[in-house]
């Protein structure tokens, strides 16, 4: 969500500087580009989510205050405080980025390049701090204290704003290769290549297939249960706290079948036609 709301306003003020558009038509892109990413996330939370939108990943004021009211001031300081560390340990690649940032800047200093080392380096750190003063208002508000004091998925969010200052940062590197060295030019793809290295949480989030305990668990049940691919399926689950959305999701994949009907075992199976094989699974 917050992802979206800032390539959406980063991308409408990027228009009105090369086209010339009207602030007013501006500010229109950002409204509705809000509204509809409201729209869209109230239609996955309803969908996916047994509470539906009165579940914690509602997008509305009453849950975030209740949010805000049941932690208390000492453990939204607690949050606070873990936020902090997170922010300012050595696993972060924020250091990385300030490292490349002040690299960026003495070498514009020395150039002379005085317009491109102030792009690069206020627009990136001005983006990354604005973005995590959002997202530390996510785990007070919005996310339940049991996970918001572990900050749970912080490695992904934080990825996700790196890549996307990295992805400025290399934008305007190319803007101005004409006037950069190519010396400079090899340096800052080795950087950024070592970047995506550096970072042994994300990294191993995302190559080496992480489960989350649902997940393992179910597709090692699956695992032992008898069936074939690629046909329609109905599966039968015991937990009800397990939300039927997440189950298509993830066993659209494991079965190689798009048709797949999710039921908890206290329910009618509520596809049954000839051709539908049955599932059940002891989790």
């Amino acid at each position: 969500m917050i992802s979206a709301l800032f390539l959406m306003i980063f991308y409408s003020f990027r228009m009105r500087k090369e086209l010339r558009f009207h602030i007013w038509l501006q500010t229109f892109y950002v409204v509705v580009g809000i509204v509809f990413v409201n729209i869209l996330w109230k239609a996955h939370v309803s969908y996916v989510f047994i509470a539906g939108n009165k579940s914690k990943h509602s997008f509305s004021l009453v849950s975030y205050k209740e949010n805000l009211l049941d932690k208390g001031k000492s453990k939204i300081i607690e949050i606070m405080f873990q936020y902090a560390q997170r922010i300012f340990s050595f696993d972060n690649i924020i250091l990385i980025l300030l490292v490349l940032i002040g690299g960026v800047l003495i070498y514009c200093i020395l150039a002379k390049k005085k317009i491109l080392g102030i792009e690069l380096v206020v627009f990136p750190s001005l983006t990354y701090i604005i973005y995590h003063l959002n997202l530390l208002a996510m785990y007070i508000v919005s996310m339940p204290y049991d996970e918001a004091k572990n900050l749970d998925s912080f490695s992904r969010y934080n990825m996700t704003i790196v890549l996307f200052v990295l992805g400025i940062m290399v934008i305007y590197s190319l803007k101005y290769s004409v006037q950069l060295s190519k010396y400079f030019l090899y340096m800052l793809s080795i950087v950024l290549i070592a970047v995506a290295f550096i970072n042994k949480e994300a990294f191993n989030q995302f190559i080496t297939g992480k489960f989350t305990a649902d997940r393992y668990r179910i597709e090692e049940r699956l695992r032992s249960v008898s069936y074939k691919k690629g046909i329609p399926t109905v599966v039968q689950i015991k937990r009800k706290s397990l939300s039927k959305g997440y189950l298509w999701f993830l066993l659209r994949y494991d079965l190689h079948t798009t048709d797949v009907t999710v039921d908890y075992l206290d329910e009618e199976i509520s596809n049954n036609r000839e051709s539908v094989q049955v599932l059940t699974i002891d989790y």
